[in-house]
C-alpha cells in the first residue's frame, strides 16, 4: 500500500504473513500500531527513531507492541533484520523510565510528588526467536 496508509488489523496481518496464536477464545485480537505516532512510547524515543529514519514500526513491532504494552507475555518469531531487536528495546525503554519516578515526573513535566500510576506487579515475558 502507499506509505503512511493504513489497512485494517485482518488486512495487515494477511498482508504481513502475521498468525497468533494462544489468545483465549472469543477474545479479540489487538489491533497494530500500524504508525510510530500510535505507539505508546515517550516522544523522545519516538525523536530518536524518526532521526535515525525509521519510517514505520516494522509488522513484528506494530503487532507485538500493543500485547507487550496490554501486559500479556509474547513469544515473536520472525527472520533477521525484521525488527525484533527495536520490538522488544523500546517497551524495556519505556519500563526503565517508568522505574526511575523521578526522571519519569521529569519527563512528564509533573512536579515532584505528583501521583503517578501503580506499577504493575509483573512485568510481561518477551522471548525472541530469531
Amino acid at each position: 500500500g502507499m506509505h503512511g496508509a493504513e489497512v485494517t488489523p485482518e488486512a495487515f496481518r494477511t498482508l504481513h504473513q502475521i498468525g497468533i496464536t494462544g489468545v483465549p477464545s472469543g477474545e479479540l485480537l489487538l489491533a497494530p500500531v500500524q504508525r510510530f505516532e500510535r505507539s505508546p512510547f515517550a516522544p523522545e524515543l519516538l525523536a530518536a527513531i524518526r532521526s535515525a529514519g525509521y519510517p514505520a514500526p516494522s509488522p513484528i513491532q506494530a503487532q507485538v507492541w500493543p500485547y507487550v504494552t496490554a501486559k500479556h507475555d509474547v513469544i515473536a518469531i520472525a527472520r533477521t533484520g525484521s525488527g525484533k531487536t527495536v520490538g522488544y528495546l523500546l517497551p524495556a525503554f519505556m519500563r526503565i523510565l517508568s522505574l526511575d519516578k523521578g526522571l519519569e515526573m521529569r519527563r512528564r513535566g509533573a512536579k515532584p510528588g505528583s501521583a503517578s500510576a501503580t506499577p504493575s506487579t509483573r512485568d510481561p515475558l518477551v522471548l525472541i526467536l530469531a
